[in-house]
């Protein structure tokens, strides 16, 4: 029996368009060591929801990520600097402290090395409008996931959240021995 996949089965997304966008803070995710063109860095990646809706009329998102560095020089101190109209004190900060928080972000096109237009976060600005985070919206750190970090089938959930399934795949209805082995 064949397993047939179409390759082009993930999503393409619209991107934010070019210009302008009143956006909220919405999540921050530690993405953790990850290899870069110089490197491996510690990320950390910023989501958030645009005043922009995609055809299905879901709000459009824009990711941004950062070396976790508050160095003078690094974007993600300039960035934060940005989003609170003044420079942070004290040697430690916690990102987390700018969730909920409304910003102007300056939107810019780019191409891709896959010949996608990407939008990207060329500037943050103060804000013009106050956007709440949806109710609906869920964290990444609160999205139930499988092993392999996308959330589970309708069919696993009924199973108990997939704990019961993997249970039951786990042990063994007998126990293993030489008699069971047909080699």
């Amino acid at each position: 029996m064949s397993i047939t996949i179409n390759i082009n089965s993930g999503a393409d997304f619209e991107p934010v368009s070019e210009g302008v966008h009143a956006a909220v803070l919405a999540d921050i995710v530690d993405l953790g060591v990850v290899q870069t063109a110089f490197g491996p860095k510690d990320k950390v990646q910023f989501t958030w929801l645009t005043d922009e809706a995609d055809e299905s009329g879901r709000t459009k998102r824009i990711f941004k990520r950062y070396t976790k560095s508050l160095h003078e020089k690094a974007t993600l101190r300039k960035d934060v600097k940005a989003i609170l109209g003044k420079d942070i004190e004290g040697d430690t900060f916690d990102v987390e402290s700018l969730l909920g928080k409304t910003n102007s972000l300056v939107i810019q096109h780019s191409e891709g090395n896959d010949g996608k237009v990407y939008g990207n976060i060329v500037g943050i600005l103060k804000a013009t409008t106050r956007l709440p985070i949806p109710a609906d919206f869920q964290r990444k750190k609160d999205r139930p996931s499988d092993s392999f970090g996308k959330k589970p089938a309708a069919s696993v959930k009924a199973a108990g959240g997939g704990r019961a399934v993997a249970a039951a795949v786990a042990a063994p209805s007998q126990p293993i021995n030489d008699d069971v082995i047909p080699f």
